[in-house]
């Protein structure tokens, strides 16, 4: 199913020019094995979509002189509605959790299999699902394809949140505010049209 014809599309953000996009309204930098200063973990605003973009360099002498090589770009993009749903559905798992840790105190817990959740926010088709070594989540958006030109055509966008980065190293807090923000901006808008 070929949904492109009726979701706008937007255009690949390389990440040697990511830094200084007029469009970014969250930047994060995290630490990363491969990521010699960090990895970037951007989120532009475009045409009322949240486009995720990592960055990072890395060593390839091969490349340059400096060895420095930029790597990574959009990863995945969503209608600025679907962050909240997205979270929710974190939330939701993580208190599950939480309480099957509660209720087995100083035993080994079990935890049934978090398939994940599908949704559609917009007509865009959306999956939070657990990574397979249960260290993070996967956000995948089934409505787009990946940048990449030699992709193949059923490749859909997804974006890897480890643990780590986002209850560790504290992009959960990030993308909370943005959350936040932009449920802030919903809300004048409802009420400035109401007044009208």
């Amino acid at each position: 199913m070929n949904t492109h014809t009726l979701i706008a599309e937007l255009d690949d953000v390389k990440p040697e020019h990511v830094l200084r996009d007029p469009r970014v309204v969250s930047r994060a930098i995290f630490s990363d094995s491969v990521a010699r200063h960090g990895k970037y973990y951007l989120i532009l605003h475009e045409q009322q979509h949240y486009i995720f973009v990592e960055a990072f360099q890395h060593v390839n002498k091969t490349i340059n002189s400096s060895g420095e090589e930029w790597s990574g770009g959009t990863q995945i993009e969503i209608p600025e509605q679907a962050l909240s749903w997205v979270l929710s559905q974190i939330d939701d798992h993580q208190a599950q959790i939480m309480s099957a840790g509660r209720e087995n105190s100083g035993r080994s817990v079990v935890l049934p299999i978090y398939s994940g959740v599908s949704g559609s926010v917009l007509g865009e088709q959306l999956n939070v699902v657990r990574m397979k070594n249960d260290s993070g989540y996967v956000l995948e958006n089934r409505s787009r394809r990946v940048h990449l030109p030699w992709a193949n055509a059923n490749w859909h966008q997804k974006l890897e949140l480890t643990d780590q980065v986002l209850f560790e190293q504290g992009y959960w807090l990030v993308l909370k505010k943005l959350a936040a923000r932009q449920a802030s901006i919903a809300e004048d808008a409802e009420l400035s049209n109401s007044e009208a």
